[in-house]
């Protein structure tokens, strides 16, 4: 399927073409003795809604037809050569055949814009962990950051670090390591607000966006990842090891910051709190730096 913009114009156009069948449709029904099957031609205009790719066209317009069909026997000029009963019978196979194709077209565009979904989501989120994946990620890092930039808003970038994790991988196997890492994940996502951005960086490391929050928020936010992450149970696969993360924070200061501007100053507060004996996190201080200011 294509774009959400692409669709949405496609949809609208499918609509106002739909309508205009189904009122041409209905007055040549009405107005001239060929009633016996003229239902039939509402199948068109179901097929409008299966090229639009909207279900909710398809059934929009199989409802119509249906409707039209069955009014189209009361109101439609009378065939003097042809039976009530026939005619009836033929509008009847008619809505036999909207119904059909409704409920089938139906099914398979929801069916495959269930499959579309997945398909984002494997392309965007990353397999182990479930969070998004460094591409995405950075793509909507990127869009925040524009954000903040025309707005004058804050935005600050945590960068998470899991401490002493190759020791893990090598004294308790990779399965381990692959459980450590998924639980770091859900502790952090749970500490995360909707609004945040959160995904594996890569290996071990995990980076967070979080739009409108300056660094002493972000500091608050990433001390209480690092407190739930000290008290995470891994349900022993590490022989009772604690996992702990290390993290640093970066704010977007200056108007003309970059997303790797941030990454580069949260990775050197994330080395300061390596350096510091781990477990611990570390803001970046910019009190002499300018304020964000608005752009024009």
């Amino acid at each position: 399927m294509g774009s959400s913009a692409n669709l949405k114009l496609r949809a609208q156009i499918g609509l106002v073409s739909g309508l205009l069948m189904s009122a041409f449709f209905f007055y040549f029904d009405i107005t001239q003795p060929l009633g016996v099957a003229a239902g039939i031609a509402y199948v068109a205009v179901v097929a409008v809604g299966l090229v639009a790719q909207s279900r909710w066209l398809v059934a929009g317009f199989g409802m119509l037809g249906t409707t039209l069909t069955i009014a189209g026997f009361f109101v439609s000029h009378p065939e003097t050569n042809v039976s009530a009963s026939i005619i009836l019978l033929n509008r009847g196979l008619s809505v036999f055949a909207l119904l059909t194709i409704t409920i089938t077209g139906y099914v398979l565009i929801k069916r495959q814009e269930r499959f579309d979904t997945r398909l984002i989501e494997l392309a965007s989120t990353d397999a182990l962990t479930g969070l998004l994946n460094r591409r995405t990620l950075m793509t909507e890092a990127e869009r925040r950051i524009e954000e903040a930039r025309r707005y004058g808003q804050s935005l600050s970038v945590l960068m998470l670090d899991i401490d002493d994790f190759k020791s893990i991988n090598d004294e308790h196997g990779h399965l381990a390591g692959d459980k450590v890492l998924s639980d770091v994940a859900n502790v952090a996502a749970r500490c995360c607000r909707r609004t945040d951005y959160l995904g594996r960086y890569g290996g071990e490391e995990f980076m967070l966006v979080c739009p409108g929050v300056d660094a002493q928020e972000a500091g608050v936010l990433a001390e209480r990842i690092r407190s739930a992450t000290e008290a995470l149970q891994t349900s022993g696969q590490h022989s009772g090891r604690s996992v702990t993360v290390s993290i640093g924070v970066a704010e977007m200061i200056r108007p003309d910051e970059t997303i790797r501007d941030l990454i580069g100053a949260a990775d050197r507060c994330l080395y300061k709190a390596k350096d510091s004996g781990k477990n611990c996190v570390v803001i970046e201080s910019k009190n002499d730096a300018p304020r964000l200011e608005s752009l024009p």
